[in-house]
């Protein structure tokens, strides 16, 4: 049987056409190829390193979405705060602007200052 283009593409109509016509192999599904079956035994550690790096790989992906999200979360948290804090400035300025300017006036009945008698 010829593998096309489309069974890499769609394994599950490659596997439902090999049962059809009832040309599976020990090794890999429609290739009659069973040596493919032993070269893969022999390589058992390679198979590992692929499946681990494969994982690791998808570790890294996950890690870096969380991180992404970590960081688009503390972008808002900033961003969410400047505007709050702007909004405090501009309405204090507004109160500071409409309010008359107090001129500090001295108290009247105040302590005054004792004099000392000059001997």
């Amino acid at each position: 049987m010829h593998i096309c283009h489309n069974a890499l593409l769609y394994p599950a109509l490659t596997a439902a056409r090999v049962l059809r016509e009832g040309t599976a192999t020990r090794g890999y599904l429609g290739t009659g190829a069973p040596e493919k079956e032993t070269i893969l035994a022999k390589n058992s550690k390679d198979v590992m390193d692929r499946a681990e790096a494969s994982f690791k790989k998808e570790e890294r992906a996950r890690e870096g979405a969380k991180a992404m999200r970590d960081y688009e979360a503390e972008s808002r948290a900033v961003r969410e705060k400047t505007a709050r804090l702007k909004a405090l400035r501009l309405a204090k300025e507004a109160i500071e602007k409409d309010a008359p300017a107090k001129v500090a006036e001295p108290k009247k009945g105040g302590r005054q200052p004792k004099a000392t008698p000059s001997a």
